[in-house]
Parts: C-alpha cells; structure tokens; sequence
C-alpha cells in the first residue's frame, strides 16, 4: 500500500476536468486556487498554463497574461536539477519538474499574443510574436531531421500578428515560412492541406510589402487572387478552437531477460522487435529452479490518446453570406509527433531505470542469502544444508518482493497541458466597418446544430482578433 498510485496525470485532476469539460470555468479557476502548487512542486508549469487558459476563456486577459507569464518564465529560468534525475532513475520520471513539451510551450505566447490583441496593445502582441520566432528557431535547430522540426501554423499565426501590428514586410516574411512549412511537412503530420486563407494572406502580404514580382509568381503557383481591404472596411480573423487535446496515458511493455555470456542479458520484447543489450552487474543464479530466474523487467512508456470533439462542423454568416473555417493545425497529430521525435532518449532513460532497479533487486538478493546463510566451518552437514535452504528461501522472497516493487513503482510521466483544444482552425472575412453581428453555426458528431451570435467593431484598414471555444 506504500506503493506510489498508478493513476495517470489526467485522472488525478478528475473534478478539475470534468468542470473544464462543461465548462464551468468558474469552478475550475476555484479548484486550481485551492489546489496551488508548494515552492517546489514538479507541475507548476501546468497549474499556471491550466489556470492562464481558464482566465482566458473567461475574458480575464490581465489575470490571464500574468499566468502564462508565470509558465513563460519557468520554463526560460529552470536548470537543471541533478537530485531530480537521480529520483527520476530511481522511482519513476514524475519527480523531474515538468516544463512542457515544445508545442506546449509555443502555445503559451500563442495565448498571450491574442490576450494582447483583446487588451488592444500592439507592442505586446509584437513581443509575443517575437518569443514565438525565437522558439521557432530552436526548435528547427534542435530537430532538423525528425518529424515535428517546424509549426506551420505558428509560422501563420506570427505572419498574422505582423500585418495587424502594421508591419507587411515581416508579415510576408513569416506567411512565406508558413506556405514552405505546410508543403513540406507539417500539412502532411497534421492530416490536412495547406489552409487557402494562407495563401490569400502570402500574396496580399507580398503586394503590400512591395514584392509585385513575388506576388504574381505566387498568385500564378497558388491560385488565387490578391485581396486588398476596400476602403471602409476592415477584417475579422476568427479562431476557432475545437474539441479538447489529447491525454497522455502509458501503456507497459514487458522484456524477458536473456542471459548472455560474461555477465551481459538483453531485455526482449518480441511483440515490438525491442532488444536491448546490457552489462549486468551481478552474476545470475545457476539454478534454474529457483525463483531469482523467473527473470522479467516491465518498462513504462508514454502515449498519447484523442478525445472525441464534439462539434466537429461550423461555419459563420454575416451580411447574408456563408463562410466556412479552414483547418490550421491538429495538436492530436503534433503531439504524437513530438512524442515519437524523443522516443529514442525515452526508452533509454526508461531502460536505465528499470536496469538501476533491477541491479539493487540482485545485489539485495545476493547480500540477503549470504547473510542468512553465514557459512561456517564447523558447520555440519546437515547443518550447512539447512542454512542453504534457510538462505536461499530468504533470498527468493527478497526477490520476488523487489521485483514486485519494481514493476508497482515503474511509472511514465503522463503530465501534459490537457486543457488546450485538440484542432484550431481559423477564418478570415473582410466586413463594413462599425459593429456587426455575426452568426456561428454548428454541427455535432451526432447531427445537432446550435448557433451562437458574436458582436465585434469593425474598424477600417485594421483586422480584429476573436477566439471561440467549443467541445
């Protein structure tokens, strides 16, 4: 019963999900404070993104930036703590201080750039545009060959916050990032196409940043049309956030320990071609009749599981016309992807830790039998007898039982940002300025509408940001 839980991240905070799930930001903001973290609490990182998001959906943008703020600064401050490495190795990865994967901690300045945009201060957004370029630049650094190595969504999303901010050169700068990011990788790891808006926005970007001959390469190359504001207008850019992220849950995997020669096993899984060789440290039982040789080690690994959205169709109307989101990015998809990307350095510090467990349960075991037995010369036979059985009764129950500790106490870190939503998609519509009423209709899985009214004042020449939220 001293045995840590094996209750994954996502069912430890089950009240706090099931009141996100139905929205009741109210009681979720409540709980996160009830529940704050100690000073050196592991998850601090998700506390604060949980709580930014929440204050995000329920309009409270200052409260909100400082939140993510918060999560912002964890993760640029944190060192390394080699006290923690040294429990991740001998417990299970959870007492490592979690600081997000790399799409979570892109998403955090996602947040911020829109809370800026409600607050109506452009140097901010333009400084979370900023944070987001250099993020960008060390993840393509730190990935040049693997699968997530760019977000051609961010790349849009940045091109986007430019042209808002009154800066078209940058904007088609980071457009032009977005388009090469999207046809070379991420449309594909994402299971959509290029989005059609992005290239409506590249080549409107590039006329008005001077680059006619660029413009018409891509016009021709993307067909479509340059679509510049006509004058007493200006547009709306709707994001909408669909359905809830993936959790991430573990799922074991059993090796069979094989003995080689000179000292050195391998662990096998045959089932997923896994064999890994490895210098053991202490000579293995000869008998194959004693419980020390019933020989297996059970590894923990992370994996991600899809929730099922909800309202999976909308489409928005406004001035008698019909306009339909275009899918932007799946986090579903990038999150597997970032997951598989460091699988290698997974298995290995799993492998370590299973092995470092597995090297105390056979030093225990063979420090507990000469123990117990504590040879004698004088010793009779019978006597030497019942002290080998004594020993070796001892040291079996010492191995069974640490063996059943090992496999209580291997654990994967199933810690991830569990409230963002699980697919964004985003749609851009040039409209009159003053205050207008636009119209969201959506479907669910099941084939129920509802339809919900935004209000949003238009202003000429500029583009206005608005997110909505469904599951």
């Amino acid at each position: 019963m001293s045995f840590q839980s094996c209750t994954t991240y996502y069912h430890g905070h089950a009240e706090f999900n099931e009141a996100f799930q139905t929205g009741q930001f109210k009681k979720c903001e409540s709980w996160l404070n009830k529940h704050s973290p100690k000073k050196n609490a592991k998850d601090k990182f998700l506390y604060y993104t949980n709580l930014g998001l929440v204050q995000f959906l329920q309009n409270e943008t200052e409260a909100s930036n400082q939140s993510f703020e918060k999560a912002f600064l964890l993760v640029e401050d944190f060192e390394n703590k080699p006290g923690e490495y040294v429990a991740s190795f001998l417990v299970n990865p959870n007492r490592i201080t979690y600081t997000g994967e790399r799409y979570e901690r892109l998403l955090i300045n996602y947040f911020k750039a829109l809370n800026q945009l409600k607050a109506n201060d452009p140097e901010s957004v333009l400084i979370e545009a900023r944070r987001l370029i250099r993020k960008m630049n060390v993840l393509e650094e730190a990935s040049p060959t693997k699968r997530y190595k760019t977000d051609g969504f961010m790349f849009w999303m940045i091109g986007m916050l430019f042209e808002a901010g009154g800066e078209p050169n940058n904007a088609f700068i980071y457009y032009k990032k977005a388009h090469e990011a999207y046809s070379q990788s991420f449309a594909g790891l994402c299971k959509l196409t290029e989005p059609e808006q992005l290239s409506t926005d590249l080549v409107r970007a590039a006329y008005a940043s001077g680059f006619d001959s660029e413009a018409q390469q891509f016009e021709k190359q993307l067909h479509v049309n340059s679509e510049i504001q006509p004058k007493g207008t200006g547009d709306a850019v709707i994001l909408w956030h669909k359905g809830l992220g993936p959790i991430k849950d573990e799922t074991r995997i059993t090796f069979d320990v094989v003995k080689g020669v000179g000292g050195g096993v391998s662990f096998s899984n045959a089932e997923n071609g896994f064999s890994f060789p490895i210098l053991w440290p202490v000579n293995q039982p000869a008998d194959p009749n004693r419980l020390d040789n019933v020989q297996f080690i059970t590894m923990a690994l992370p994996k991600y599981v899809a929730r099922t959205t909800y309202w999976n169709q909308m489409s928005l109307s406004a001035n008698s016309k019909s306009y339909d989101f275009q899918p932007a990015t799946n986090l579903f998809e990038v999150a597997k992807a970032d997951l598989n990307d460091r699988l290698a350095a997974t298995l290995a510090a799993a492998l370590g830790r299973v092995a470092l467990k597995e090297a105390i349960r056979v030093t225990a075991t063979k420090a507990t039998e000469s123990a117990v037995e504590n040879k004698n010369p004088k010793d009779d036979a019978k006597t030497k007898q019942k002290k080998q059985e004594q020993a070796e009764l001892a040291s079996s129950l010492v191995n069974l039982t640490l063996m059943l500790t090992n496999v209580a106490t291997e654990k994967a870190d199933t810690r991830n940002w569990q409230t963002l939503p699980d697919k964004i998609e985003v749609l851009r519509v040039n409209l009159p300025v003053g205050k207008q009423t636009l119209t969201l209709n959506g479907t669910s899985i099941s084939g129920k509408t509802f339809s919900q009214t935004i209000d949003l004042e238009i202003v000429e020449g500029q583009t206005v940001f608005h997110s909505v939220q469904t599951f």
